[in-house]
C-alpha cells in the first residue's frame, strides 16, 4: 500500500513539475493525454481561458469503433499496462499535430 501512494505522491511532483512550464492558448492549445488499463482519453486545453475545447475518449462509442478496438477499450493498444512505451500517446500527438 505504501509502494502505491509512493508513486502517486512521484506522479503528481512530476505534474506540478510540467504543468509550472507548460500553458496552453487558443493558438496552441496544450494536450492532456490519460491512459488507464482499459481506455485512454485526450483532452486540448486552453489554459488562459481555462476550458476544454475539445475532449475524446475511447469510451465513446464512435471513436471505440474508429480504434477497431473489440470491446477491450485500450488493451489493443496498449496490451494492459506501459509496455508499448508511450506510442499511444505518441499517435494522439502525432493526430492533433496533422489536424493543426
Amino acid at each position: 500500500m505504501a509502494r502505491t501512494n509512493e508513486r502517486t505522491r512521484l506522479r503528481l511532483r512530476r505534474h506540478a513539475r510540467v504543468r509550472t512550464k507548460v500553458q496552453g492558448t487558443a493558438a496552441c492549445p496544450r494536450l492532456a493525454v490519460h491512459r488507464s488499463n482499459r481506455n485512454i482519453s485526450a483532452q486540448l486545453i486552453d489554459d488562459t481561458a481555462g476550458r476544454t475545447l475539445v475532449a475524446a475518449s475511447s469510451v465513446e462509442p464512435e471513436l471505440r469503433a474508429s480504434l477497431g478496438t473489440r470491446g477491450g477499450g485500450n488493451r489493443d493498444m496498449a496490451q494492459g499496462g506501459a509496455p508499448d512505451g508511450g506510442r499511444a500517446e505518441s499517435a494522439i500527438a502525432e493526430a492533433a499535430k496533422k489536424i493543426g
